[in-house]
């Protein structure tokens, strides 16, 4: 059973049992469940998220063990993820050295022969 309320809160319930799962509307351009907790409760299922310009997001290929994302999305708060996604050169520990916020961010490896493909994910604080 579905309702769908003026405010955008939106209650589920399974046929004539109460409505037990509620999602909405939490604030200006947020969605969410009350406690705001994002539950994925199904093995095999996930995250989804899209790559591309100013994406939170995506891949970068290191030279000389450096690169620079181009990413508008960045914040000087912003949490930046990295991993290895295909060693390539002499592979160091990879960091974030730099951030400009609206600009962009710089990837570094510990190795100056370092050419891996980075995946890298941008979070921001709640």
């Amino acid at each position: 059973m579905w309702r769908g309320a003026i405010d955008g809160t939106q209650t589920y319930g399974i046929g004539t049992a109460a409505r037990d799962t509620t999602w909405g509307r939490r604030g200006v351009a947020q969605i969410g469940t009350p406690d705001s907790d994002v539950i994925i409760g199904l093995a095999g299922k996930g995250l989804r998220i899209k790559e591309g310009t100013g994406a939170k997001m995506g891949v970068a290929t290191l030279a000389a063990g450096t690169v620079t994302v181009a990413n508008t999305s960045v914040t000087a708060t912003s949490r930046i993820l990295l991993t290895c996604q295909t060693p390539g050169g002499t592979p160091g520990f990879l960091y974030v050295s730099a951030r400009t916020a609206g600009t962009g961010f710089t990837i570094t490896s510990s190795s100056s022969s370092d050419t891996s493909v980075v995946a890298w994910l941008i979070f921001e604080p709640a």
